[in-house]
This record gives C-alpha cells, sequence and structure tokens, in this order.
C-alpha cells in the first residue's frame, strides 16, 4: 500500500526536484511516514523527496534537515515543524535556510516555524544561534505573515 500510495504521489525512481505534489505527506502523523518511507525505499525507489517534505520522519531529523538542499527547504510540510521535535529542526534551520523559506516558503510553513522558533527559545533562552533566527524572522519582511 505504501508503495502505491507513493507512486500516486510521484515517488518513482528518477523523479527529479519533487514539489508539492508530496502535500498529502501532512495527513499522516511521523511514524506512518516513516513507515512508507522505508516501504519505498526496499521497493528500490528514493525516498528522499518524502523525507524533503516530512524531515522529522527521517532517521536523524536533525542531520536531515542541516543537510537539505537549499531548493527543496520551502517546500517542508509546516507539520514537520509541531511537537518537541519542532522545536529541535527549528534549531538546526540555518540562516540561510530561513531566507529561502522567507523567499520561498508559503505562509503556513512560516507560522510553523514561528511557532516551533518561539518554543525553543523559551527552551534554550541562552543560544546564540536561536537569537539570530529569532531577530531575522522578527525583522525580515519576508516573514511578517
Amino acid at each position: 500500500m505504501a508503495v502505491e500510495a507513493a507512486e500516486v504521489m510521484g515517488v518513482r525512481k528518477g523523479t527529479k526536484n519533487m514539489i508539492q505534489n508530496l502535500y498529502g505527506l501532512g495527513d499522516y502523523g511521523t511514524n506512518q511516514v516513516r513507515a512508507m518511507a522505508t516501504e519505498v525505499e526496499r521497493e528500490g525507489l528514493d525516498p528522499a523527496p518524502i523525507y524533503y517534505r516530512r524531515p522529522d520522519a527521517s532517521a536523524e531529523p536533525k542531520a536531515f534537515v542541516k543537510a537539505m538542499p537549499l531548493p527543496e527547504i520551502p517546500y517542508i510540510i509546516p507539520d514537520a515543524f509541531a511537537g518537541t521535535l519542532g522545536a529541535d529542526l527549528v534549531q538546526a534551520l540555518s540562516l540561510s535556510q530561513l531566507q529561502e523559506i522567507g523567499t520561498e516558503g508559503e505562509e503556513y510553513l512560516k507560522g510553523a516555524i514561528k511557532i516551533a522558533l518561539e518554543a525553543a527559545v523559551q527552551k534554550s533562552p541562552a543560544d546564540e544561534h536561536l537569537k539570530e533566527l529569532k531577530r531575522y524572522v522578527d525583522l525580515s519582511p519576508a516573514w511578517q505573515v
């Protein structure tokens, strides 16, 4: 079933730069997305497009976000930043990734990141990286949603 769902959503071997046709992954929980990606991989398909949309489902979410190609960053599904993992994921974002989201990302993603960033700052108020990200988000016109 996972392979059929993945094929419907466009995850086929050799498919390049999946954009928003994987947006339906927001309808599934993290564990369900992880199971789908595992099944896709078992079938010899590339699960990366799934993880590009839902990095929270990857084995190492923070490391995955840090290594994501910049053009894929604005297409993360906002659900990836939900809950306590969202605060951890936002901490993994770089300033250049936030700039890309500010330029190309949608309002729901920006809103989810703002909420996760607030939670992360409350969790680690002395973290200089988080302070820099928060300053950028608070002052950038691209982030005023």
